[in-house]
């Protein structure tokens, strides 16, 4: 007899540590982060995010901002936030309406915030 569990029956294990921080663009344009990049940014609901893009480099970036984008709770991900202009500038970039795209771990200094770039390619 098999048995179907947590163990058996996952297409990922149930460890946690190895989902890496991500950032979701949904089909309704909701921006979602989930719980690792949630806490690698240090961020909890109501705090705030910005997104920088640096368009010569072609690189983009989140960090935590008292005056960025409010954060609220999602269902599917740990935060969430919307922007139709940011939505309409990255989907531009990365050529998809939707998708999932890895943060980086390590964080840079910008303007004396630490930021974490969003990885747009595969590249």
């Amino acid at each position: 007899m098999k048995e179907y569990n947590e163990l058996t029956a996952r297409s990922r294990s149930g460890n946690r540590s190895d989902i890496r921080p991500r950032l979701s663009l949904t089909e309704r344009g909701s921006f979602r982060i989930n719980q690792p990049a949630a806490e690698l940014l240090g961020l909890k609901k109501g705090d705030r995010v910005s997104v920088l893009h640096d368009a010569k480099a072609g690189e983009w970036y989140i960090r935590r901002s008292k005056d960025g984008l409010p954060l609220f709770a999602n269902k599917h991900a740990a935060l969430g936030f919307h922007s139709s202009i940011l939505r309409r500038d990255f989907t531009a970039f990365v050529g998809a309406e939707k998708g999932g795209f890895l943060i980086a771990s390590e964080g840079v200094n910008i303007n004396g915030a630490v930021a974490h770039a969003i990885l747009t390619s595969s590249r």
